[in-house]
């Protein structure tokens, strides 16, 4: 008779529960990218039997990062309203899920975890913004069959006490909200609709979106309803974080700088001999004559002259007076508003239309990301 000891009992039942599929333990998720506000991962989807189940998965795929951008970028939210309600208050205003800094952190590392994904596995994503001792959680997961890419919201601006890595915000939450998407000749339809709470997943023929040379560049958002009066402004950040220039805040717009010296005309080419004739040789030459090609360089001198003029004007000027006491900007209750804030959200390179001058929680994210990318304490204050 051979007697084990306690550690040599304790592997064989181990082994024993693993081998029959009763050990009850579960695969750790695995952590694609995460920082203080962002997180991507991968979990098992206990909803797949394993990996013969026809209903499986297809990963690993791989999804264009500009192609993510855009799909992140569509991703809308509004209010939940019975029929009822639509009938007599109309539609909810539709806002935007993830910002523009968001989708820059985001599409790549999405792009990642979906080249690293089993057929067993989905997504997990997260943004993270601290409120006190307490955090608020956007999450979601996204998963691929054939060409369609499912993604669902699990839960929108949640407050939640404690924040860690395996709760994030749970299962659904029986949060009213119906998910929308604005580039529709993309959009297959919604998944089933949470127990008349809202759509909360959205098919996407992600396939059909055609890639992007620059997948990660800031784009003014399209349609009527994507910068309403009451939503906080919405954030674009230039991914290297220059040094901000309150003489010239980052321009997302595409209009040119009336400074800026237009392209020169696209000269046509025409052939060179004397007439033409057949079994000649023909050479090519650009058909601009030699006082135009002097007349556009004694513009564009002149235009230099110019710009340079102004330059020095401009760093030859005093700076700014301040009219008001110099104070710390921060995410408070209620929302710190003022010209201060303003100036801040033109440094950080808010879009235009939603410089407001209302310290939210985009500005407080901006703040926090300019801050770690310059080694600071991500404290948001300013």
């Amino acid at each position: 008779m051979v007697l084990l000891t306690s550690a040599q009992r304790v592997a064989v039942i181990l082994s024993i529960l693993l081998i029959t599929g009763c050990a009850g333990l579960k695969t750790p998720p695995k952590v694609i990218f995460q920082d203080d506000a962002h997180l991507v991962r991968l979990d098992v989807d206990q909803s797949i039997g394993g990996p013969d189940d026809a209903d499986r998965h297809t990963h690993p795929v791989d999804i264009e990062a500009g192609q993510i951008s855009l799909i992140l970028d569509s991703t809308r939210i509004q209010e939940h309203r019975a029929f009822l309600q639509r009938t007599f208050m109309g539609s909810a205003k539709q806002i935007r899920v993830f910002s523009e800094a968001d989708m820059t952190i985001l599409a790549p590392q999405i792009r990642e975890a979906f080249l690293q994904a089993t057929p067993q596995e989905h997504l997990i994503f997260a943004l993270i913004n601290p409120v006190g001792s307490r955090h608020e959680v956007t999450a979601g997961e996204m998963f691929v069959k054939g060409n369609t890419l499912h993604l669902i919201l699990n839960c929108f601006q949640s407050i939640d006490a404690e924040y860690s890595l395996s709760s994030l915000c749970g299962a659904i939450r029986q949060q009213g909200y119906d998910l929308n998407f604005s580039e529709t000749e993309y959009f297959v339809g919604f998944g089933n609709e949470f127990f008349g709470n809202g759509k909360k997943e959205m098919m996407l023929n992600y396939a059909s979106i055609p890639p992007s040379p620059t997948p990660l560049t800031p784009r003014i958002s399209r349609g009527s309803d994507d910068a309403p009066s009451d939503l906080e402004p919405s954030l674009v950040l230039d991914t290297a974080l220059g040094e901000p220039d309150p003489l010239h805040p980052p321009d997302i717009d595409t209009a040119r700088s009336p400074l800026e010296p237009t392209a020169p005309p696209i000269t046509r080419l025409a052939p060179l001999g004397r007439g033409g004739l057949p079994g000649e040789t023909m050479d090519q030459a650009t058909d601009i004559e030699p006082d135009h090609v002097q007349k556009l360089e004694r513009e564009i001198e002149a235009l230099t002259q110019v710009i340079d003029e102004q330059r020095v004007a401009l760093e030859q000027q005093p700076a700014p007076q301040q009219n008001h006491p110099v104070r710390i900007l921060s995410l408070a209750k209620p929302l710190m508003r003022g010209d201060d804030v303003t100036a801040l959200q033109h440094a950080l390179g808010f879009e235009p239309q939603y410089v407001d001058g209302i310290f939210g929680k985009d500005t407080d994210r901006a703040v926090r990301m300019f801050q770690r990318q310059r080694g600071i304490t991500p404290e948001g204050k300013v």
